[in-house]
């Protein structure tokens, strides 16, 4: 049977109309229906949940600690700590002049991490600050980290901007990734990881499942250009470093010109 087209434009690539494609089961057990964009091969949950109240619970719920993680967490900062060595571009050695952001940061832990590497200054953006806060009880964190809830808080022009398991949870992720794009240096980066399209994955708050070309295209359209993608096939991520070029890029005070 042909999918029918929902005349709903594709909130990722805003180009194309979205088509109905399947039915499936979340993790919760309820039915939801699944679309497909045929420009950028975006699949999209129609059924999920898009309030910032149920993101805010969800990230609650997921970053809460007990206290068997509480006593795991120096060794958690070691991984997040290695974590971001392995998302530096190549040729970063020294971070002393340059601006860490994390956009869903729960924890915390890759903004503190990154400042203990070395970065001049540290930012995370996260609904949920409480859980942060909890964390900051029970681990060293430099003054040059800033824990926040709204983007338009953080200050000047960013160098690296990490988004960990994060775009698949916002409902317009083209606007977000402009946004973040204004804030990025001329040759800054931007790295992205998020799930593939399977069972494991499709829960109310996952409004996109991404192919590598849906991920490409709306970070070239938000003013980034792909220079890699790497597949984390055991647990079906995706990954895509993208390098700031210069249209829109980020004034010295973090505004686009």
């Amino acid at each position: 049977m042909t999918a029918a087209a929902l005349q709903v434009e594709c909130p990722v690539c805003t180009a194309g109309a979205l088509k109905d494609l399947e039915l499936r089961r979340s993790l919760s057990g309820r039915q939801v229906r699944i679309a497909l964009c045929p420009e950028c091969l975006v699949l999209v949950n129609t059924d999920s949940d898009r309030s910032e109240r149920l993101q805010q619970e969800g990230s609650r719920s997921f970053y809460g600690l007990s206290p068997e993680q509480i006593a795991e967490l120096p060794r958690a900062l070691v991984d997040a700590a290695n974590l971001v060595r392995s998302l530096l571009p190549a040729g970063w050695t020294d971070l002393r002049e340059k601006t860490f952001l994390e956009f869903g940061s729960g924890r915390g832990l890759l903004p503190i991490a990154a400042a203990h590497l070395g970065f001049a200054r540290s930012w995370g953006v996260d609904l949920n600050l409480e859980t942060f806060e909890q964390v900051s009880r029970h681990l060293p964190v430099p003054g040059s980290v800033r824990m926040v809830r709204e983007l338009d808080v953080v200050e000047g022009a960013v160098d690296l901007v990490v988004l960990w398991h994060t775009l698949e949870h916002i409902p317009r992720p083209a606007v977000l990734l402009r946004r973040l794009a204004e804030r990025t240096r001329v040759e800054g980066w931007i790295v992205v990881q998020v799930p593939q399209y399977c069972p494991e994955y499709i829960c109310e708050t996952h409004h996109h499942f991404y192919t590598e070309p849906a991920l490409t295209r709306v970070l070239e359209a938000a003013g980034y250009a792909p220079e890699r993608v790497a597949y984390d096939l055991d647990n079906a991520f995706i990954a895509a470093w993208a390098r700031r070029t210069p249209r829109g890029a980020a004034s010295p005070s973090g505004r686009g010109r």
